[in-house]
């Protein structure tokens, strides 16, 4: 069932407008917005298709066996410590971002 969406109007004066516009303008200014973090999973599933390497070869690479790898590659999560071993097996190394 989709959910129905409420768009509240208001009406503003040209001066207001340009005051709240202001205001959004300085909080920007003070509080950028946080770039787009791509999760681990989304960032190592493009190096592996970019590696071109066949899941076989990364699986043996990497000591894991191709089917922890077709699994997730089709969506399915991995433990860090594998996550951490393909990323070396792909000559990547894993980073935190804080």
């Amino acid at each position: 069932m989709e959910k129905k969406r409420t768009i509240r109007m208001t009406c503003v004066t040209p001066d207001e407008a340009a005051r709240l516009n202001a205001i959004r303008m300085a909080a920007e200014q003070e509080f950028p917005p946080r770039r787009e973090l791509r999760s681990l999973a989304d960032q190592l599933r493009d190096a592996i298709r970019e590696s071109g390497l066949t899941h076989y070869a990364l699986a043996k690479r990497a000591g894991t066996t191709p089917t922890v790898i077709d699994k997730f590659m089709d969506g399915k999560d991995v433990r860090l410590e594998t996550a951490d071993r393909l990323a070396h097996a792909l000559r990547l190394q894993l980073q935190s971002e804080t």
